[in-house]
């Protein structure tokens, strides 16, 4: 039910975490603004308002997505889930990400997907599994944010070290530090 133009809430946060700890997460660059839009939470790396979000539609409905998607758990229902506090694997993630770039088809991972012998004829080949995970409306639009992510957003990066191709992706901030971890739209 939310749209690109929703607006939530982006200033700081602080969550009690029982014995006398409290949790409060920073947004990139310590930037906060009493209101921001989905697609300007996700493109500038706003954690407050992502967690805001996921709490609002559920940490158990944010881990049911993400195990749907190709991520495999387990998913502690804690708020920082919304920021990627669960394990995964790389050839997770690219599995997770995948119905992005295929308007909510989800990929099984191949290692090998073909063997040609010399003369370049298939000699076997291993199918590809896919099953609708989002649907293709969503995928297309998050596909959408993704790509402002790279051309205007916290992965910024990829266009300044020339990278012109089409590209869409998403950033893990930490500490004021970005470490971009997918980019792969082509």
């Amino acid at each position: 039910g939310y749209t690109p133009a929703h607006r939530l809430n982006d200033l700081p946060i602080r969550r009690d975490m029982g014995g006398g700890r409290v949790w409060a997460p920073r947004n990139y660059e310590n930037r906060y603004t009493p209101a921001i839009s989905f697609r300007d939470a996700l493109v500038l790396s706003s954690n407050t308002a992502t967690i805001r979000l996921a709490e609002d539609i559920g940490l158990d409905r944010v881990a049911a997505l993400a195990h749907r998607t190709g991520l495999a758990g387990p998913f502690p229902l804690v708020p920082a889930l919304a920021l990627g506090a669960a394990e995964a694997t790389l050839l997770e993630l690219v599995a997770a990400y995948s119905p992005f770039a295929t308007l909510g088809q989800g990929t099984e991972p191949r290692i090998v997907a073909r063997v040609e012998d010399r003369a370049g004829r298939a000699v076997w080949q291993q199918p590809v599994r896919a099953r609708e995970v989002l649907d293709p409306g969503i995928a297309f639009l998050v596909t959408d944010i993704l790509r402002d992510v790279v051309d205007r957003g916290t992965g910024r990066g990829v266009r300044a070290a020339g990278f012109t191709g089409p590209a869409a992706g998403k950033t893990g901030t930490a500490h004021n530090a970005t470490d971009l971890w997918f980019v792969g739209y082509t």
